[in-house]
Formats: C-alpha cells, sequence, structure tokens
C-alpha cells in the first residue's frame, strides 16, 4: 500500500531535499502556524482539488516559485495524467509539526511539517496520514508537497527524546 501511495502521490513531491534538510536541523525552534483556519481551508481545498484534477487551482496552490512554467509545463514536470480518473479526496490538518522561518534566495517565508489526513473516497482508496510541507508566504498558504516516507502515525520526534 506504501509502494502505491507514493507512486501516486510523486507528482507533488516538490522540493522534498531541502523540506528534509529543514526537519533534520539541529536546531528544533519552532513557533505556531499563523492563520491557522485559513491554512485549514488551504489543504482541504487543494485535495478536493487533486481528486477532482481541478490542475487550475491545484497550479495556483502550490508554492510561487515553482509555478515558474506554465501550466501544461507544470502538469508535464510532474507527470500529471489528463487520463486518470477522478475520485473525490479531503485532506484535513490533524497537528501542526512544525514551523520555521526559512530565508534563501527568494526572501523570507514560514515552513511548516504538517501531519495530515487523506481519505479517498473510493473503493479501496487511500486513508491515512501523512506528512506534508506547506509554506506561509505573503499572508498566504501554499503547498510544497507530501514528504515522500509513506504513512506516519504522529510528527516525526527530530532527535528529540
Amino acid at each position: 500500500m506504501e509502494n502505491k501511495l507514493i507512486k501516486s502521490w510523486r507528482i507533488i513531491l516538490i522540493i522534498v531535499i531541502p523540506t528534509l534538510f529543514s526537519c533534520a536541523s539541529t536546531q528544533h525552534t519552532t513557533q505556531e502556524a499563523p492563520d491557522e483556519v485559513r491554512l485549514r481551508s488551504r489543504i482541504q481545498r487543494f485535495h478536493i482539488a487533486m481528486g477532482a484534477k481541478d490542475f487550475k487551482t491545484w497550479y495556483e496552490m502550490t508554492i510561487p516559485y515553482s509555478r515558474e512554467k506554465t501550466l501544461e509545463d507544470f502538469k508535464k514536470s510532474w507527470g500529471i495524467d489528463d487520463k486518470s480518473p477522478e475520485v473525490k479526496m479531503d485532506g484535513n490538518l490533524d497537528k501542526v509539526c512544525t514551523c520555521r522561518p526559512f530565508l534563501d534566495e527568494r526572501g523570507k517565508r514560514l515552513r511548516c511539517v504538517l501531519l495530515v489526513s487523506i481519505i479517498e473516497d473510493k473503493p479501496r482508496g487511500f486513508q491515512g496520514r501523512v506528512l506534508e510541507t506547506w509554506e506561509y508566504i505573503g499572508r498566504e498558504w501554499y503547498t510544497m508537497g507530501i514528504l515522500p516516507i509513506g504513512v506516519v502515525t504522529d510528527c516525526p520526534s527530530y532527535g528529540q527524546k
């Protein structure tokens, strides 16, 4: 089941390596996620759009610096299959694991690792919790993708005991 999950979500695995490095940081300072009501709404809207194959909404909810290409080029680079069937899907924020300020050549933003429950409404559809990374940029939330570690039950401990 996990291998199938990883394959089905590979198209939203953006910028995983920097996220993993930020998770593995020896500094465990974190802050609260701002505008959590908006974050919850965006997570749910994103997963509904994914299942409905609403590529325009999906594209617009992705971090701005991944949208430097056209929608068609975005779909091609992610291997999005226009012919795959739509599925009713929902995503809900269970827990904010960490939120850390992040600064690079693109500017300052807040990067959060979240525990999200996903449900696909189809026979033998996926149901479980995954870790997702979202960024808060200019008073809005954007998705970076799902971390490729499969199904989880809780936030990582980041080496803490």
